[in-house]
């Protein structure tokens, strides 16, 4: 069998002029590699340096196929979407020529034509859409929305992965879990798990884009309010984004323990995550963050918001804490609940949240794939 994905999924060259992409997208792909003959990805290749945490492809069967970067928020931005659409276009078609079954990956600028493309040609391969973004997001970008009443309405004849489960889902959109784990991961939390202590002072961690969305100034905010508060360790923001430099003043302002890390590759925001106590994650939206899982694995408590599907998850005070909000009040009420926990109880919780990230391997995901969608 051959397999394409097509895919926003940045990638770089680096030094050695290797190809290298998103490291968490690079892992999910060498995963599912074995079980092909061949695997095809379509995605943008930009120019400049790679960041800390992209990866190369491990499998010798995988092949990247280059499409010009588009998107973004400026006017040009926004029309290069349009731009890059006959060149997409051409390579998509040329390689779901030569495959069995091809994935696309969604919400992206380029599934807003893609999708009706696909309607229209109606392709020999089998295909499915992995929706990655937040399946009932109230006011999503007019894109979204409309890839997600095209897929919701089947007009693209194929089945649809999505994070979580949701009321009156149709039949043809199934529920996966985002895949973040190896089984050697999870053995390896499991002993990091039982050794973590909690009678201490916490270290907090973020991971993900520095961005007001994702929550960081209020991170910051909250934990200036808090600088006083003795059980409060060090604050680790693993991450980048054309903000940092002014969360970076703010943080310096504030006066808080704080230590910005830029994008790591992922052996070193596992070792962050082993040292950290608390993953703090107050998004205002989210399909389901593998961070979530990768911080559950490593004994980290969960302190996020209640959003998309992680409270099908995470259930509070049991497995984590759930934001009341995404204000910076509900934070710090939230890391107040937390610190006046016993030790023993928090450390119930971390092995809880241990427990939870069980669902999030790369081998259930791909033995589900081959089981409900390629079969």
């Amino acid at each position: 069998m051959k397999l394409a994905i097509i895919s926003h999924t940045e990638h770089y060259r680096d030094n050695d002029g290797s190809v290298v992409g998103w490291g968490p997208t690079i892992r999910e792909i060498n995963h599912l590699a074995p079980y092909f003959e061949k695997v095809y990805h379509v995605a943008c290749l930009h120019k400049g340096s790679p960041p800390g945490s992209s990866l190369k492809y491990m499998e010798q069967n995988i092949e990247f196929v280059p499409i010009p970067p588009f998107g973004g928020s400026d006017l040009m931005g926004k029309i290069s979407v349009i731009t890059t659409m006959p060149i997409i276009i051409r390579q998509v078609s040329k390689v779901i020529r030569n495959v069995d079954y091809f994935q696309i990956r969604l919400p992206s600028g380029f599934g807003n034509y893609l999708l009706p493309w696909l309607t229209i040609v109606r392709p020999k391969a089998k295909f499915w859409v992995k929706y990655a973004g937040n399946w009932v997001q109230k006011n999503p970008p007019l894109g979204y929305a409309f890839q997600r009443w095209w897929l919701k309405n089947n007009f693209a004849g194929c089945k649809v992965t999505i994070n979580g489960s949701w009321p009156n889902q149709p039949n043809h959109v199934l529920s996966f879990e985002n895949p973040c784990l190896t089984e050697q991961e999870r053995r390896e939390g499991r002993e990091i798990v039982e050794l973590k202590e909690f009678n201490r002072p916490l270290d907090f961690v973020f991971i993900g884009q520095l961005t007001e969305s994702k929550g960081v100034g209020r991170i910051i905010e909250a934990f200036k309010i808090l600088s006083k508060e003795p059980r409060i360790g060090i604050l680790h923001i693993v991450g980048d984004g054309i903000d940092r430099s002014k969360y970076e003043t703010l943080a310096l302002e504030a006066g808080i323990r704080c230590k910005f890390y830029g994008f790591l590759p992922k052996a070193e925001v596992n070792k962050i995550l082993i040292k950290s106590h608390v993953l703090l994650l107050p998004s205002e939206s989210e399909g389901f963050p593998k961070v979530i899982a990768e911080g559950a694995n490593y004994g980290c408590v969960l302190l996020v918001s209640r959003v998309s599907s992680i409270p099908q998850y995470i259930q509070n005070n049991a497995n984590g804490i759930l934001l009341q909000s995404i204000s910076k009040d509900a934070l710090c009420s939230g890391i107040k609940e937390l610190l006046s926990m016993p030790g023993s109880q928090v450390k119930k919780i971390s092995m809880l949240a241990y427990q939870t990230s069980s669902r999030f391997t790369y081998d259930i995901y791909n033995r589900r794939l081959l089981e409900e969608v390629i079969y």
